[in-house]
């Protein structure tokens, strides 16, 4: 037993040295090796929130509403919808509503960008959708290439049309509302 503890308390003292030594330096240093990825990011906002649109008697009429959009990416894909107008701003007036000119479409316009493979800047409706309770018309996307280097930073344009159908319309004020979407696509992937 009296050999185990002298052992053991040589063994401490080793290690108390070898600690000691190590406990000694006055300076240290480390590296580590950081990255990041910077993924793609959209950003879209309309220019004017309320747009007039005029007035009407009978038949089409249409308002070019301004929006921005800033991507991290020079290819971008565009869609937009438009609301039926209803009188009194209200989706629920026992008032027919003006509805969206379905078969014009809606003409996009980017300031410094052209649709990819010669494709129209008419996007067209293909389904219903709801904008902040207001049923309407979603369109479908197109692909953008911008010209500047590498982003897309930019005013675009849409051109909306809307109907009013019926000599008899009450008159009033209808009213409702458009959205445009920005979307980005990782590499290798696409709307389509």
């Amino acid at each position: 037993m009296k050999k185990l503890m002298i052992m053991v308390m040589g063994l401490l003292l080793c290690l108390s040295v070898g600690a000691s030594a190590v406990m000694a330096d006055l300076e240290s240093e480390a590296t580590a090796h950081v990255y990041v990825n910077v993924v793609p990011n959209v950003a879209v906002r309309v220019m004017d929130a309320n747009v007039d649109l005029g007035q009407v008697q009978f038949g089409d009429f249409y308002s070019t509403i301004t929006f921005r959009i800033d991507a991290n990416s020079q290819d971008v894909w565009i869609s937009a919808a438009a609301s039926n107008l209803y009188k009194g701003n209200d989706p629920a007036s026992e008032v027919d509503p003006l509805p969206v000119a379905d078969a014009a479409g809606v003409r996009i316009t980017p300031t410094n960008a052209n649709p990819m493979n010669g494709g129209s800047n008419i996007a067209q409706y293909i389904e219903g959708t709801t904008i902040n309770g207001f049923p309407g018309l979603l369109t479908e996307q197109i692909n953008f290439e911008s010209s500047q280097n590498n982003h897309f930073s930019q005013d675009v344009d849409l051109l909306f049309t809307w109907k009013q159908p019926d000599p008899e319309q009450p008159q009033g004020q209808y009213s409702g509302f458009v959205k445009m979407y920005a979307m980005l696509y990782p590499v290798g992937n696409t709307a389509e």
